[in-house]
């Protein structure tokens, strides 16, 4: 048996618009529409968008498959319909809720901030580490004193293009793991 309640939507708070600089080179940031599926707990059958505010909370700063990146922030968001389903014995109310999203898909691009015989550590947008592991870099490159250089004898510093490889997020710190090698 499948219960409807009805949605409130109503937000005390205008959100903030989200300003992404416009740019003719590709961007590793992305404002998407996005919808997502949610379980709303009896608590927040008075205030729902609250509810639904407080899911996209919790995504805040973590990788999101669907979505193919780190969500760094959203907006505007609503709910598809304007009622709920409270599905067989369960108290939570299932909807779902559509928002602008901005997600962070990495540059292919770092500024070299460290660097050490086991790896090449870089600052992505001044704000994100990403970090090349001696195994991912070339054999050619060698090590001398406090910085690496390539296979033409050149220091490695400023900007450094590398393949991202993976992803790891503890607590609210993102770490990205590259290669300088070709696949």
């Amino acid at each position: 048996m499948t219960k409807k309640r009805k949605l409130s939507t109503s937000s005390t708070t205008p959100p903030s618009p989200l300003k992404i600089p416009k740019s003719t080179t590709p961007s590793s940031f992305h404002l998407q529409h996005a919808k997502f599926q949610i379980l709303l707990p009896p608590i927040y059958s008075e205030t729902p968008l609250l509810g639904a505010t407080d899911y996209l909370d919790s995504l805040l700063l973590s990788y999101h498959h669907p979505l193919n990146g780190v969500i760094l922030a959203y907006q505007n968001v609503e709910f598809e319909d304007k009622v709920a389903k409270i599905l067989y014995d369960s108290p939570y109310a299932r909807t779902n809720i559509l928002a602008e999203i901005l997600v962070w898909r990495p540059t292919k691009e770092g500024d070299v901030n460290l660097q050490s015989p086991d790896h090449i550590g870089l600052l992505l947008h001044g704000t994100f580490n990403a970090s090349i592991s001696r195994d991912k870099i070339p054999e050619s490159w060698k090590f001398h004193g406090t910085a690496w250089k390539n296979a033409h004898g050149e220091t490695i510093n400023g900007l450094l293009k590398f393949k991202v490889q993976g992803w790891k997020t503890t607590g609210s710190i993102i770490s990205v793991s590259g290669s300088l090698k070709p696949e």
